[in-house]
């Protein structure tokens, strides 16, 4: 089941809170992808460290292999390093997988154009 609650306070400002959340939700049950995935996504939300973002995405991926949220993070932390070439691949991955997931073609897109691909 994913983690709204933290996600929805992190889109309002109250990142903090939803750390807070989160971690204990790690700390009790560390075995839970979707709040690694949660985490994952506010510390991207945040402008974290991509070795925080995937390092909570790999372990997403450990416990569930068929989670694409935690593909897509990876993606994201990928961009954040500009490794455009494993950004690129995860994303495609993702949509190989999933063709209609919206947030890796914006980003795949995002990325062609930033190297003047049409």
């Amino acid at each position: 089941m994913p983690l709204r609650g933290p996600w929805l306070l992190g889109l309002l400002g109250r990142k903090a809170e939803a750390r807070s959340l989160i971690d204990a939700v790690l700390h009790d049950h560390p075995q839970t992808a979707y709040a690694h995935v949660a985490m994952a996504r506010l510390v991207a939300q945040d402008g974290g460290e991509p070795s925080e973002i995937e390092r909570h995405a790999r372990e997403a991926l450990q416990l569930d292999p068929d989670l694409l949220a935690a593909q897509y993070l990876l993606g994201v932390a990928a961009m954040r390093r500009h490794d455009i070439p494993a950004a690129e691949s995860v994303f495609r991955t993702v949509l190989e997988r999933n063709p209609r997931a919206a947030a890796a073609q914006i980003q795949l897109a995002n990325l062609q154009l930033a190297q003047g691909e049409p």
